[in-house]
């Protein structure tokens, strides 16, 4: 269990490590266009993994896929330690991420092959925090490593890092007894898997940010890998032994467990985004402070998932009541905040994201118990590893769906607000520039910038920039309270899936 612990800390602390870097990688190697692509690249090929080695492993027992997944976890991130331009970054990390998705799910679903169900809430509950704090610590631990050794340095230290860790775990790991072994690997699937997904994130990537959402290189890779997506079905209702076995979903449970954790999903990772400008937009924080008033909800998170797992081990069960409360807090939590306005306090703010913290960590610890706990051990990978590829998959489109209702919001608002002695006096394209890109609510040089600008326009120009700066933040709030009310329907949504819950106990630990 400590070799499992420390493997999920290292493969965790690579997804968020990589954000104090790309600075420091891009000053270096060139190619800003490209600058989310790196920690892109990762998610995407880890949310390939989840499946994958959620089914093969089933059949070939965890520790091998643990080992192997350790093992490319080191070499990509040796790789990229020697990377000669931002394109070998981004493949590379692409790499890590095959190895940290890989690790991930062994890690999840460890807690099913070495503990009893009684017994795995607590454990659920270690991995839940472990994974937290190393969310939490990644960009700290990163910007250090790399003031100290430079980037390059700080990623060859962290495969080095993981060789105790990849021979401890070959070790100590068991090795399960395979229910069955395939005959046939459903190669046919993971491709089609790949390019159903790859094309999907990197669509939700680039739009409304480097691209419109109409634009070809948005929409044509989009109904690509939906296309795929409807293949790789139709391959997995034909495989002998498919890397997704479509009667996994002839489970409540599970069913029940994967809408409501896609909906939590959709909700959190767009809503993290828009905290952070919220805190600048509302607060006044820099970009550091913002930052850091995000850290009592992830707290939250990793207390929630601990506390839940010990309630279910303690109460032997409780999972549709652990299941309701915790994610009628997220519901609520992301409810009050949606009641956000210039005059409400940092303090309360403060509370209202940590309600939803609590109530998103305790529902996702709940959930992955209940899965787990419910199907038969013979399946526990596929089925745990599918509830991780739609948490990822419904975080990836809770960011582009979020961020274009906040950019729709606030231009609509923006445009309905400016009055027409301002709209007189500056050009159509000024304007549409303004609803694009309202910098001047987050940057103090931007603000400094815009309102000479307009004082410039005459002997009305201080008014006139005192009304357009008024009108910008009341558009930003009021998109941002759009935005919220969204995430708490989305939240509500799943609150309601999870009254359907019913767990009844069915696997077992496996012999080794």
């Amino acid at each position: 269990m400590i070799c499992v612990l420390l493997c999920m800390f290292l493969a965790a602390l690579c997804q968020t490590l990589v954000a104090t870097m790309l600075p420091m990688i891009v000053a270096d190697l060139g190619g800003f266009e490209r600058y989310t692509w790196a920690a892109t690249s990762y998610l995407a090929a880890a949310t390939i993994a989840y499946p994958i080695v959620g089914g093969l492993s089933d059949a070939y027992g965890r520790r091998r896929f643990l080992v192997a997944g350790m093992a490319v976890f080191i070499l990509g991130s040796v790789l990229i330690g020697v990377s000669a331009s931002i394109d070998q970054v981004i493949a590379f990390r692409a790499i890590q991420g095959v190895g940290g998705g890989m690790i991930m799910t062994c890690c999840y679903v460890s807690i099913a092959d070495l503990f009893a169900p009684d017994e795995r809430g607590k454990y659920q509950g270690m991995i839940a925090g472990v994974y937290g704090v190393a969310s939490l610590l990644g960009p700290l631990i990163g910007g250090v490593l790399a003031d100290l050794v430079s980037w390059n340095g700080a990623f060859i230290l962290i495969g080095l890092a993981g060789l105790p860790l990849l021979f401890f775990t070959a070790r100590t790991y068991p090795a399960s007894k395979p229910s069955a072994l395939p005959g046939k690997l459903d190669l046919l699937g993971m491709v089609l898997l790949a390019l159903a997904v790859a094309p999907v994130v990197s669509s939700l990537s680039i739009g409304g940010v480097q691209s419109e959402w109409a634009a070809p290189q948005v929409v044509l890779p989009l109904a690509f890998g939906l296309v795929m997506a409807l293949a790789f079905l139709a391959a997995e209702a034909k495989a002998s032994f498919p890397i997704m076995p479509l009667r996994i979903y002839s489970h409540r449970v599970l069913c029940v467990a994967l809408l409501a954790m896609f909906l939590m999903s959709l909700g959190l990772h767009g809503s993290v985004l828009m905290l952070s400008l919220y805190f600048q937009a509302a607060h006044g924080a820099n970009a550091t402070l913002s930052g850091a008033l995000l850290i009592p909800m992830l707290i939250a998170m990793v207390a929630g998932g601990i506390v839940s797992g010990q309630m279910i081990s303690r109460m032997n069960g409780g999972y549709r009541a652990q299941a309701i409360v915790h994610a009628g807090l997220f519901a609520g939590g992301m409810f009050l905040f949606s009641g956000i306005g210039p005059g409400r306090s940092l303090l309360v703010s403060e509370i209202c994201v940590v309600i939803a913290g609590v109530g998103f960590g305790g529902a996702a610890a709940t959930l992955s118990l209940a899965v787990q706990n419910s199907v038969p051990h013979s399946i526990v990978g596929a089925a745990t590893s599918a509830l991780q590829f739609f948490r990822s998959l419904g975080g990836m489109m809770g960011m582009a769906l979020l961020g274009a209702a906040l950019t729709r919001g606030f231009a609509s608002r923006l445009e309905a607000s400016v009055s027409d002695s301002l709209r007189d006096r500056l050009s159509a394209e000024r304007i549409e520039q303004l609803k694009a890109e309202p910098d001047a609510l987050v940057d103090t040089q931007a603000a400094e910038s815009l309102r000479a600008g307009i004082e410039a326009l005459g002997p009305d120009g201080p008014e006139l920039a005192r009304q357009l700066l008024d009108s910008m933040e009341w558009a930003l709030v009021g998109a941002l309270k759009g935005a919220f009310a969204l995430v708490a329907g989305l939240a509500t949504l799943a609150f309601v899936v999870t009254l359907f819950l019913r767990v009844t106990v069915h696997s077992k630990r496996p012999e080794t």
